[in-house]
């Protein structure tokens, strides 16, 4: 675009990055968007940039003071854009919008920037309350958790009016909805009496579908972009499970959602692929509190577990098992998801917990922290450390009486990646084992399976049950 200059050379790294991190700014503090739009201007010469969920691209470099009708035509299109054709989306705009204000103020974020706004979604409206979970990143699936009144009080009913969830995010449109796995899994427990247990262990859908009107740009990127779609979500409230202070409750809420993973995988024929602290939930029901499995974005059938439907990364980065950190470097046939990936997760979920939180809060300068900081390599690095680590981990006093479980968890995860390391040298030293030599990738060896798992998170006495799960 526009007549060659001296200047025609890329954009300084540093400079990407920084236009980069304005626009992650944009994406989650400043309201829900599709897409970013923004303008980078050196001296005399202009570059438009757009960020979307799939990635981002610059403009060919524009010298305005030579040609100056084209910078009129620019200034004209940008006056006639919609807020949809500008990324924001419409149906929920904050209620900051006409003040002069940055996206963050003084580093803080404003989770009311919705409060009182009416949000109709499919043919119900509800009142719009506070913002639960921020989005985080550039790239993926941006979800916003939104809190939620039904005004008609018709999905719950007048009995039963408390807060509802709102899910919004911009999903990859190759991938199923997540309301297609959880309500596949709510059919398969209806038309079996015996799996009736399980409903309490799995959010409850009271609305969902997708927004219309996003506007695409597969034609500026090509066939390798990924394209999103807006979609929404609306369950009943649920409760962090960090906010299970009780150790006994927290227990059996991991016992509770492993058992749900188990009958996830053997019946409906589910995978999760994203077990994380906030993906783990629970509900109150009389005088019990049940663990819940949440947040089917991620989710797969058994048949789709083969091949890939994303070209993101499956799971939150903390938690993610070290095999899948290491993808990269791994052949196409270990690329696919194991149930003990996700059980290796879970152990990651129920250290963060017994080490960085105390009575439902983060505690100050919590440890762990490397498994969130730099790159892939490094962080598999810091996990593998975490296992070989002779020194006891720092349990906070409110959970100090769950010590013994989680040495047992991450003996078995420790002791199955010793495994397939011994394995693994091996044929490195004589490729022609391969095949011979026989090593279950799918459990470690049977170190971590559902059993194993289950088994230590429920060793002998003082630790059996209080209540005994279904």
């Amino acid at each position: 675009m526009g007549r060659q200059t001296k200047r025609q050379k890329l954009t300084p790294m540093n400079i990407r990055v920084q236009c980069a991190g304005y626009a992650q700014l944009m994406f989650n503090r400043g309201g829900i968007r599709t897409h970013v739009i923004g303008v980078l201007v050196t001296d005399n010469v202009l570059e438009l940039l757009l960020y979307t969920r799939s990635g981002g691209c610059f403009t060919t470099p524009l010298n305005f003071a030579h040609n100056p009708s084209l910078f009129l035509r620019i200034l004209l299109a940008f006056s006639r854009l919609t807020r949809s054709q500008w990324g924001f989306f419409d149906e929920l705009i904050p209620c900051t919008w006409s003040l002069p204000q940055y996206p963050v103020l003084h580093g803080k974020t404003d989770p009311w920037m919705f409060k009182g706004k009416t949000l109709e979604v499919g043919e119900h409206k509800f009142k719009v309350s506070d913002i639960r979970v921020f989005p985080r990143g550039l790239i993926g699936r941006g979800t916003w958790t939104i809190g939620l009144m039904d005004k008609s009080k018709e999905l719950l009913g007048k009995a039963r009016a408390r807060k509802l969830i709102l899910k919004i995010s911009s999903a990859p449109t190759t991938r199923q909805a997540e309301s297609f796995f959880i309500e596949n899994a709510r059919t398969v427990v209806e038309a079996h009496v015996e799996d009736q247990w399980a409903l309490r262990h799995l959010p409850a859908i009271l609305d969902s579908g997708e927004f219309e009107g996003a506007v695409s740009f597969e034609h500026l990127f090509g066939e390798d972009y990924e394209k999103r779609t807006l979609r929404y979500l609306v369950v009943e409230e649920l409760f962090p499970i960090t906010h299970l202070t009780d150790p006994e409750e927290l227990r059996l809420a991991f016992k509770d959602i492993v058992k749900c993973h188990r009958w996830l995988v053997t019946v409906p024929g589910i995978m999760h692929r994203d077990i994380s602290v906030n993906n783990l939930m629970y509900r109150v029901d009389g005088d019990r509190k049940f663990g819940v499995l949440n947040d089917f974005d991620l989710a797969c059938t058994l048949e789709e577990n083969r091949r890939a439907t994303s070209k993101q990364r499956t799971g939150t980065k903390p938690f993610i098992a070290i095999d899948l950190l290491a993808l990269v470097k791994r052949t196409e046939g270990m690329a696919k998801h194991f149930v003990r990936h996700d059980l290796e997760s879970l152990v990651y979920v129920f250290a963060w917990i017994v080490c960085r939180y105390e009575n439902g809060q983060e505690i100050k300068e919590p440890p762990l922290e490397e498994w969130c900081k730099g790159d892939w390599p490094r962080v598999t690095t810091t996990k593998r450390a975490w296992f070989l680590d002779t020194e006891p981990d720092p349990i906070t006093p409110r959970y100090k009486s769950l010590r013994p479980i989680l040495i047992r968890l991450k003996s078995q995860v420790g002791d199955g990646l010793y495994a397939l390391k011994r394995h693994t040298a091996k044929i490195d030293l004589d490729p022609q084992l391969a095949g011979i030599i026989p090593f279950k990738h799918e459990t470690l060896d049977d170190h971590v399976t559902y059993v194993t798992i289950l088994t230590a998170l429920d060793p002998p006495p003082p630790y059996t049950d209080v209540i005994v799960p279904s």
